[in-house]
């Protein structure tokens, strides 16, 4: 079974997918070998044979299910990986979720006692004490989250706070960031030392989302909280006049002719969802009264046509 399964996984490495990029090179080589110990490769199933003509294949050698979900991929290189060494892929208990959701590397959960799925410290053997220095590798696909959206730069807080905010969520790192979850205290040695690699993970992908001069004002800073309070105490805004400043800038947002209008809109959404969480609530059809008003003179009849139709000024939409 697990050498009719890397012929499959071959099969579709060849294809040359984007789903491929996530394997490491071990991997690979590893479906490969096992790929050529698969007895029905001399004729697979899905494969007939013309007389006097070269064989035809009538199907895919790989569910076609691997080519539209990445999730569906990932599983059968793990049920390969935990076939072939006799183990299953942990799964978090607490979520009650599976399969390729990237999660905080080394993670343990406390009710069970098994082998972490990714990372591993590697030893620095130019160390005389390496024994103590360790190097934590961060999952690709971890890292991958980090670096699809811009780095802080002063004036997209409230945008990256929330990319930051979902991808340390989806990785279970959150709660380390707000300081909810704390170094365990009565656990055993590899679970202090799990969460610790988890804290630095958390700690290293904030650090590598800021520019320069954010790290410059976080770079003593000691833990992933410590980091994400000093952040917070920089950009958000605090007191009646912060407030005062950030309602202003919403209301005098104005796209000038022949700027980006979807980028003008994303950016008064976001001054919006900053409002509601500093508990300024302003309704959606007032939102939609200001960005039809801040657009530029070339959108008045578009938004003529579009008030014109509504009987009811509460019936505004801003995702219209």
């Amino acid at each position: 079974m697990t050498s009719r399964i890397a012929t499959q996984l071959r099969e579709f490495i060849d294809s040359k997918h984007v789903y491929v990029d996530e394997l490491t090179d071990e991997q690979i080589e590893k479906i490969r070998d096992a790929a050529e110990k698969d007895p029905e490769e001399k004729m697979p199933s899905g494969v007939t044979r013309r007389r006097g003509k070269a064989r035809r294949s009538s199907g895919p050698r790989f569910p076609s299910e691997w080519a539209s979900s990445k999730e569906a991929f990932q599983n059968a290189v793990w049920s390969f990986e935990y076939k072939k060494n006799s183990k299953r892929p942990e799964i978090n208990t607490n979520t009650g979720l599976s399969g390729t959701i990237p999660r905080s590397p080394i993670y343990i959960n406390p009710s069970i006692q098994s082998t972490p799925l990714s990372i591993k410290p590697i030893i620095n053997q130019n160390s005389s004490s390496s024994s103590n220095l360790e190097i934590t590798t961060i999952p690709r696909d971890v890292l991958s989250l980090f670096n699809g959206f811009d780095k802080l730069d002063g004036e997209n807080w409230n945008l990256w706070k929330g990319h930051m905010q979902d991808n340390l969520e989806m990785c279970e790192l959150w709660d380390i960031v707000t300081g909810t979850e704390q170094e365990p205290k009565n656990l055993s040695f590899e679970h202090v030392k799990a969460w610790k690699r988890r804290e630095l993970t958390a700690k290293v992908v904030i650090k590598n989302s800021l520019g320069v001069k954010d790290y410059r004002q976080i770079r003593h800073a000691k833990t992933a909280a410590e980091i994400w309070h000093t952040l917070a105490a920089l950009h958000q805004p605090t007191g009646a006049q912060g407030r005062v400043d950030l309602v202003w800038q919403f209301w005098s947002k104005r796209c000038e002719e022949g700027a980006s209008v979807h980028e003008h809109i994303g950016e008064i959404r976001a001054l919006h969802m900053e409002l509601a969480e500093l508990g300024i609530i302003i309704e959606d059809h007032m939102l939609a009264i200001l960005i039809s008003k801040s657009l530029p003179p070339s959108y008045d009849t578009y938004v003529s046509t579009i008030f014109a139709g509504i009987r009811d000024l509460e019936q505004a939409d801003p995702y219209y």
